[in-house]
């Protein structure tokens, strides 16, 4: 017999904690959700069997949302003088949507997600560029478990000395997840753009968003497939 009548199983957080007991309760009330502290639920599971960690006492109410959300006029304004010194073959920026969907993955369990978004990116040298995306992702089995996600982001778009239809990109930053309160990520991903028209892209991407609450780990991970324009 295990010890599991002390043993204290933390409130709900994005993803399932795997070690908690099976058919064990935390002691107390439930907290009220924080940002990300809806639990996805991972296939063959029982809801109310397992547990997620507590939301991390790094969360914040929404002041380093509102810091980021001033990057986005900046890119706003500086954009239409950039966009005078583009070529056809080398735009000075370009803008994109998507859906993707994915999982929220955590010490082998993988719950299915669906990330939806749009962002864009300047061209500050070369294929080096600067941008911002914000978006939304949830897990498919209850969409009242949203969070919104905003990442800043630095890239690189292998446009090369001859012109292509076909241009891969590697990307990778800063991303915030907020909901009531906000949590602190990194993003890295990869794909490529093909321009089937001048000014229109399809846009195929990985993008794997990775929070690191209480210690563990958590991947954010999706296919993303879009539209890019210019």
């Amino acid at each position: 017999m295990n010890n599991t009548k002390n043993q204290q199983i933390p409130a709900r957080s994005l993803v399932l904690h795997p070690t908690a007991p099976m058919g064990v309760r935390p002691s107390g009330p439930e907290p009220k959700p924080r940002c990300c502290a809806r639990a996805f639920k991972p296939a063959g599971s029982s809801h109310s069997a397992l547990k997620a960690r507590r939301t991390p006492p790094s969360l914040t109410q929404g002041s380093t949302l509102k810091k980021f959300l001033l990057f986005v006029p900046v890119l706003l304004f500086i954009a239409p003088a950039l966009l005078q010194a583009q070529t056809p073959d080398k735009p000075a920026g370009q803008g994109y949507v998507f859906f993707a969907p994915g999982g929220a993955s955590n010490s082998g369990f993988t719950n299915s997600t669906m990330h939806v978004g749009g962002g864009g990116d300047i061209f500050v040298w070369k294929g080096l560029g600067a941008g911002a995306e914000l978006g939304a992702i949830w897990p498919t089995e209850n969409i009242a478990g949203i969070i919104g996600v905003l990442s800043v982001n630095g890239s690189y778009h292998f446009y090369g000395s001859t012109p292509r239809k076909v241009v891969p990109f590697v990307t990778s930053g800063y991303t915030l997840l907020f909901r009531e309160g906000t949590a602190n990520a990194t993003n890295v991903g990869g794909g490529l753009t093909w321009w089937f028209r001048e000014k229109t892209g399809l846009r195929l991407e990985f993008r794997d968003h990775i929070w690191s609450p209480n210690r563990s780990t958590v991947h954010l991970w999706q296919a993303r497939i879009g539209l890019s324009f210019r």
